[in-house]
């Protein structure tokens, strides 16, 4: 899930019957701190196996992004990357040949 005003979307997390990620930088300006929290502690009340949070140190919103110089945060990036490569090979079936 990418996006902003995810807090806003309580209903719509507690529905999801298949693990999530999420990914935010501590410093992202565009969701404050406790509104991160509120979702982490949505997402931590799912109980769902596979779930997985996390936030980067130093990383603003749309870290991830290359081609925004002034939020590209190499680190986060590295970190995330590898996170979402593992997230989808532990939770994606194989598709029969």
């Amino acid at each position: 899930m990418y996006g902003v005003k995810v807090e806003k979307l309580k209903n719509e997390i507690e529905k999801i019957t298949c693990p999530a990620q999420l990914h935010y930088g501590d410093n992202d300006n565009h969701d404050p701190i406790d509104a991160i929290g509120a979702v982490r502690g949505w997402l931590v009340g799912r109980a769902r196996h596979g779930d997985e949070f996390y936030t980067y140190p130093e990383a603003e919103h749309a870290f991830y992004n290359r081609f925004r110089t002034d939020r590209f945060n190499e680190p986060a990036h590295q970190l995330a990357g590898a996170g979402v490569l593992r997230f989808l090979d532990a939770n994606l079936a194989s598709t029969p040949a």
